[in-house]
């Protein structure tokens, strides 16, 4: 779609896009690929103009998958970035998101490589699972205090990503949340956090956690798969559950002392620990089978 309309893209690239437009900045113009209640679309000197019917609150999929697109400028009114929005987007160079910025959907930004966003809009309070997939220029170094999820593979493959902490509001980390990201520095998490999803730190070498909270209740299969820097040295009493390969690789773990009885401790749990050398528990010699879980040389203090 392309109309003779070409005045209106003579503004200012400082200047916010009136409430029905989306501008974007490519070397040549672009197959849209929706063109869902878009009016007008023009192009004139790496600018094009995406006109909508109506004022643009939720970012829609028009631009998902066009390679070339370089940035996107928002309206005042966009609060949402719908599911798979920039999608494939992989020479988009994002730096800010909209400031009244609320929601950004599943998969929105799957695996643009170059977005180069190094914070997010403070009001920000639901990310979707894979939203920033292979995302291997982003460099966070803050997540917007009002988030309670980290959705699954939400960041897998982010490279850069080097967070130190996440926002004190956080219950649940989900599977593959941060796999593979291995610049992730975190040395504690929030005491709210109740829920570690399988494989949510798988590889992260830097993260360098010393405990962790008392409401977590089950550490499930390779969630903390080749956390070299792991250095736990008691696990919560509230735990009933570890899966296999939990700590897998884990070479920063030399004793470890667990407060609970597990209903379920799978054999291969600490399996490449090679520096573990004590494990203590609270429970007799024989009531938990595969002692010592994969611990190599591992020695078992059992209670009494």
């Amino acid at each position: 779609m392309r109309f003779a309309n070409d005045s209106m893209l003579i503004r200012n690239r400082n200047q916010s896009p009136p409430d029905n437009e989306i501008w974007y900045y490519a070397p040549e113009q672009v197959t849209l690929y929706s063109e869902t209640n878009v009016t007008s679309h023009t192009f004139l000197n790496g600018k094009g103009v995406i006109t909508y019917s109506s004022a643009v609150r939720t970012v829609p999929q028009t631009l998902r998958g066009v390679t070339t697109v370089t940035d996107v400028q928002f309206p005042a009114t966009v609060t949402s970035i719908a599911t798979e929005a920039f999608s494939r987007c992989t020479g988009l160079a994002l730096k800010k998101l909209p400031d009244g910025l609320k929601s950004i959907g599943h998969s929105a930004f799957y695996n643009c490589t170059n977005l180069a966003l190094t914070e997010l809009p403070s009001g920000i309070t639901t990310i979707g699972g894979m939203a920033f997939y292979k995302c291997t220029s982003l460099a966070l170094t803050q997540l917007p205090p009002g988030l309670t999820k980290i959705a699954a593979y939400m960041f897998y493959g982010c490279a850069k990503l080097a967070l130190t902490s996440l926002p004190e509001g956080i219950t649940s980390i989900e599977g593959g949340a941060f796999l593979y990201c291995h610049k992730l520095a975190l040395t504690s998490l929030p005491a709210g956090v109740t829920s570690i999803g399988g494989s949510a730190f798988h590889d992260c070498i830097n993260i360098a956690l010393t405990s962790l909270p008392e409401g977590v209740t089950s550490i499930e299969g390779s969630t903390f798969y080749g956390c070299k820097g792991l250095t736990l040295t008691t696990l919560p009493k509230g735990i009933t559950s570890i899966g296999l390969h939990a700590f897998y690789g884990c070479t920063g773990l030399t004793s470890i002392t667990l407060l609970g009885t597990p209903t379920t401790l799978d054999a291969g749990a600490f399996k490449g620990c090679t520096n573990l050398k004590d494990i203590y528990v609270p429970w007799a010699e024989g009531d938990i089978a595969g002692a010592p879980w994969g611990a190599g040389n591992a020695t078992v203090h059992y209670a009494g």
